[in-house]
């Protein structure tokens, strides 16, 4: 969402490098000038669908690689219904970066090995 944009953004920048022509693929959630201003700043292409909002057209990008996104999106459906994502009831940080990671792994060995 674009209410925590800034943040996520940022803490992604710290922690990964962004190659060339890198794309930021996210919902109409994310459709917002302040977020696009911001990715174009650092030379990510933003693909993000148009919120309908104002009486516009509700539209998602036509780049190949926004089609992308659904796999995403269906991976987190799979943790949130059938690994407890959905259910944390965890406090603090460590916590719950276990919670995903543990289930991120229960995934893993479930439907890639």
């Amino acid at each position: 969402d674009s209410r925590l944009f800034s943040k996520l953004y940022e803490g992604a920048k710290k922690m990964f490098t962004f190659g060339f022509e890198a794309k930021y693929l996210a919902d109409s959630a994310s459709d917002s000038s302040k977020v696009k201003r911001t990715l174009r700043h650092d030379n990510v292409i933003p693909l993000i669908a148009r919120n309908g909002r104002h009486f516009r057209k509700s539209e998602e990008p036509k780049d190949k690689d926004y089609k992308k996104r659904w796999s995403i999106e269906r991976i987190f459906a799979r943790l949130k219904e059938m690994f407890g994502l959905a259910r944390n009831r965890f406090v603090g940080i460590k916590k719950v970066t276990i919670h995903v990671f543990s289930c991120l792994i229960a995934y893993l060995i479930m439907y890639v090995m």
